[in-house]
């Protein structure tokens, strides 16, 4: 039987010490991966969702115009923001002041055909430009999601097995599935946003 000695003892208490930490650091590390990928579930929803007021599937009828766009924030977190007035198709209600949702530039001298959101403030312009530039988004939160979401999904199957003792490696293809979903979902953004770009409003 081994000797304690002091030397033995501080060894012994490092080891432990490091794999507290290590556990902690790797709780941590997978704590924020879940955010991320929370986050980016909810962007995507809020996306999905506004998918049918730029469509002219829901939302009230009508036409935004009088429209001034101007650059807000600073640095990196700069935005587009439009305003505008919407009157409703048919309707004897004055125009209303509202916000276009989005980032896209709007010219002020024409009008454009929109849908008022339940909010009663904010409308999407209806078009087949507004369409796909969200579509194009869509694929871009997609592209970022199955890459996220994809290894964080094959690390918990391979976290759950090797507690379970039945731990075996994935195949290549499995390793490089959420790789190769998210280049899809990119190659489909990029071309999305450049046919995007060639639409007028």
């Amino acid at each position: 039987m081994p000797k304690l000695t002091d030397r033995n003892l501080r060894a012994g208490f490092g080891r432990q010490g490091r794999k507290r930490d290590g556990k902690v650091a790797q709780t941590f590390g997978l704590l924020m991966f879940l955010g991320m990928v929370v986050l980016l579930i909810v962007f995507l929803v809020s996306q999905v969702e506004e998918l049918p007021y730029r469509a002219g599937w829901s939302g009230v009828p009508g036409t935004v115009s009088a429209v001034f766009c101007e650059t807000e924030g600073s640095g990196k977190s700069t935005h587009l923001v439009c305003d505008g007035e919407f009157r409703q198709t048919g309707g004897s209600t004055p125009p209303v002041a509202v916000t276009i949702e989005g980032s896209n530039y709007f010219d002020g001298n024409r009008g454009y055909p929109a849908r008022l959101q339940p909010d009663g403030q904010t409308v999407s312009v209806v078009g087949s430009k507004t369409v796909v530039y969200l579509l194009a988004g869509m694929a871009g939160t997609l592209a970022i999601l199955s890459f996220l979401g994809g290894y964080l999904v094959l690390g918990l199957i391979m976290f759950i097995r090797r507690r379970l003792g039945r731990f075996r490696k994935p195949s290549k293809f499995v390793g490089l599935l959420p790789a190769c979903l998210a280049g899809l979902f990119i190659v489909l953004a990029i071309a999305g946003w450049i046919v995007a770009a060639s639409l007028s409003f």
